[in-house]
């Protein structure tokens, strides 16, 4: 079931994005289990503590592939996005958890461009579209996509 006519994806780059914040997230993640396995063998902790630490490093190391291999390959194919004069549409996920957002132009009430660091080395914008019951939000936009975005919300009648 596809409820969004016609959809507007993301920029490819993005995925090179999502890559590269995934290889960092697990970077870190790995680095901090080694140092807390070599404090635990070095201090001599409880046994459990560090078999514990060897647990999470060995579920990261196998789950990191996956990840790569789910933002390669499906992350990308499964998240668009539209607009038009009454409302905004962000369609993403698959199968069990499959998600139709349909915000309303009206109820948006404050939108917001933003880059991090990361986002800036690969010249991306996030939209931030802010109702009153929740924030939604596009992530990996070109600039003139999410000024296109907010110039259409700037000027409906209210």
């Amino acid at each position: 079931m596809q409820l969004i006519s016609y959809e507007r994806k993301l920029p490819k780059r993005v995925i090179r994005f999502w890559v590269y914040y995934t290889s960092l997230v697990f970077t870190i993640i790995l680095l901090c289990t080694l140092t807390f396995i070599i404090l635990s063998f070095a201090l001599n902790w409880n046994k459990y503590i560090s078999y514990s630490f060897l647990t999470i490093l060995f579920f990261t190391s196998v789950s990191f592939p996956i990840e790569l291999l789910h933002v390669k390959k499906i992350k990308y194919s499964i998240f668009s996005y539209n607009y038009s004069e009454k409302i905004i549409e962000i369609e993403y996920g698959w199968w069990f958890f499959k998600s139709y957002k349909i915000i309303p132009i009206s109820n948006i009430y404050s939108s917001d461009i933003y880059q991090g660091p990361i986002l800036k080395k690969f010249n991306l914008y996030n939209l931030k579209l802010i109702t009153m019951a929740n924030t939604h939000e596009i992530e990996g936009l070109d600039l003139q996509d999410a000024k296109k975005i907010q110039d259409k919300l700037q000027n409906i009648e209210r």
